[in-house]
């Protein structure tokens, strides 16, 4: 299904963007699907830098992190370890 929906988007943006190509001699516009297909990389990638960097830590000793899902979201909430 995803395989599908991607193969629809790439169509659709291969339509609204477009490269001219030499064929025979003569200059033949067509869609410039390397474009199309470098954007969505660029997405996932960003995609997977992002939820790399939010993710939980995940280490095989105890540590004063392991009360938080993140080492980030650690800095924006109290710090349950820490005694008043």
């Amino acid at each position: 299904m995803i395989s599908a929906a991607s193969a629809q988007i790439e169509a659709v943006g291969g339509q609204h963007m477009k490269t001219t190509i030499m064929k025979d001699g003569k200059l033949i516009v067509v869609p410039d699907y390397g474009k199309v297909q470098g954007m969505l990389l660029g997405g996932i990638a960003t995609f997977v830098i992002f939820i790399t960097v939010i993710g939980p830590e995940c280490v095989s000793f105890p540590s004063p992190h392991q009360y938080c899902g993140t080492l980030i979201l650690c800095f924006l909430v109290q710090e349950p370890w820490v005694e008043l």
